[in-house]
This record gives C-alpha cells, sequence and structure tokens, in this order.
C-alpha cells in the first residue's frame, strides 16, 4: 500500500531534490539514499533484488550462528537443510517480496548486524537499519531514553517522521491483561482439547485479522528471529513452505 509513496520520494532524491519529503512517509530515507548511490535510479523497483542475495547470505549466516550457540558443532550442521531452506523460507517471504519498501533492507541490515563477528561492521549494519527503520532500536536503552526525548522535541512532540494524524501515542490500559492472559493460556494448552485450540485460534483469527493496525510486515523480524531459531525440520515440510511462499507472491504481485 506505502509502495507508491517511497517509489515517488525515491524518484525526488534521484532527480536530487533532498528538501521536499512526503508527509505520508514514516520511514527514515535510507533507502532512498542507497538506492541513487547504486545508480538504480530509473529502476527503483529493482533496488530490493540487488538486496535479496545479501539478505539471504545474512540469513544463512545468523541461521549458523544460532545453530553453533545451541551447541551444534561446525561438522554436524547440514548447510542445506539446516541452513539454506531455512534461509530461503524467510526469504521467499510475500512481504519481503514487495519489490519497493523497507523491510527487506532492515531486515538484511538487522541480520547482519547480529551475526557479523566485527564490532565495526556490526555497528555500521545496525546504523543502517536504523536509517532505514524508524522501530529498528539497538542500543543502549538511556541513549534510547535520551535520544526518542529529542526526536520528539525535535519533531514537535510527534513520535513518527510523517503522517502524524494516524500515528498518535495513547493510553492503552488493556495491554498488561493481554499480555497475562497470553501467558496464562500458555501454561493451560496442555490441559486443552484439539478441538477447543482451533475454535480459541479462529476466534482470535477473527478478532486481529480486520484490525487496522495488523499489518504482516510489522512481525517480520521476529518472525525471522523464531523461524531461525527453529530445530533441524523435515526437508518436505521447508520446501512445502517455500513453495507457498512463491505461489502467494506470484498470486499477488
Amino acid at each position: 500500500m506505502d509502495e507508491i509513496f517511497h517509489i515517488a520520494q525515491t524518484r525526488m532524491y534521484c532527480k536530487g531534490i533532498y528538501n521536499e519529503w512526503n508527509p505520508m512517509i514514516t520511514t527514515p530515507p535510507g533507502l532512498y539514499f542507497l538506492t541513487v548511490l547504486f545508480g538504480f535510479c530509473g529502476h527503483e523497483r529493482y533496488f530490493n533484488s540487488l538486496i535479496l542475495p545479501f539478505c539471504f547470505c545474512g540469513l544463512c549466516n545468523l541461521r549458523r550462528f544460532i545453530l553453533i550457540n545451541k551447541g551444534k558443532l561446525s561438522e554436524e550442521i547440514d548447510q542445506f537443510n539446516d541452513v539454506r531452506l531455512s534461509a530461503l523460507a524467510i526469504c521467499s517471504l510475500p512481504v519481503l517480496l514487495n519489490n519497493s519498501y523497507t523491510d527487506l533492507l532492515s531486515l538484511t541490515a538487522i541480520v547482519w548486524g547480529i551475526s557479523v563477528n566485527s564490532q565495526i561492521f556490526s555497528f555500521l549494519f545496525l546504523v543502517l537499519a536504523l536509517l532505514t527503520r524508524q522501530v529498528c532500536k539497538y542500543i543502549h536503552q538511556f541513549l534510547l531514553v535520551f535520544g526518542f526525548i529529542c526526536f520528539l522535541i525535535w519533531n514537535n512532540g510527534s513520535i513518527v517522521l510523517g503522517d502524524k494524524s494516524a500515528h498518535k501515542p495513547a493510553k492503552y490500559l488493556a495491554i498488561p491483561f493481554y499480555t497475562f492472559s497470553a501467558v496464562l493460556m500458555g501454561q493451560m494448552t496442555s490441559e486443552i482439547s484439539f478441538k477447543l485450540k482451533a475454535f480459541f485460534i479462529a476466534f482470535i483469527s477473527l478478532c486481529l485479522i480486520p484490525a487496522f493496525l495488523l499489518e504482516f510486515r510489522y512481525f517480520i523480524l521476529p518472525f525471522a528471529l523464531w523461524r531461525l531459531s527453529l530445530d533441524k525440520q523435515l526437508i518436505s515440510a521447508q520446501l512445502i513452505e517455500i513453495f507457498i511462499n512463491l505461489t502467494v507472491s506470484l498470486i499477488i504481485f
């Protein structure tokens, strides 16, 4: 939905116009600068095609890092089943294959920032993540609070870069109840029948899916980290997952 805004803003940067900003955009301009830097002006929607291989390699690197930290020896890791298929399953997500959006670049920067051995390169990748998505904040807690206060002052009290009307802070006192309910429900799953679990999931989905603030791209990073932390899976299951993702992408795009 937001792609039309990002394409137009990228083309403004390609023309050398850096002092005009579409107020509907709520993400920093890292993607636009890189599009200009790598010479994709006129072919803006293809820039993510350049990022995709780097994302795949970063996911493979992080997957190996997670498996080794779980106690697996390097020789025990099946590079195809344990590493590459898991990375490919994430790269094939339809929400990542949107050809001109910031999610792929931000995910790539974060997975490399987490898994790379060099502290300098890790810092640079995470800075790139900050310049790509406003929600990517991997810095010390005190600096985070200080930076957020400075941002509020600089941005006239708004919590986002653009479209202030659709992004307003509010007191939502029901969040603690949702949190504790989720914990309690998780402890009760062993005592609930399969049929009741299915009804519960169906009704929760019916309540949440029509919600205005629910967008699948908000959960890409948590999903990717969760997916990479899973234990060994069947090759057939992963191939089916990849096939479904690619089929959905072909239908949508």
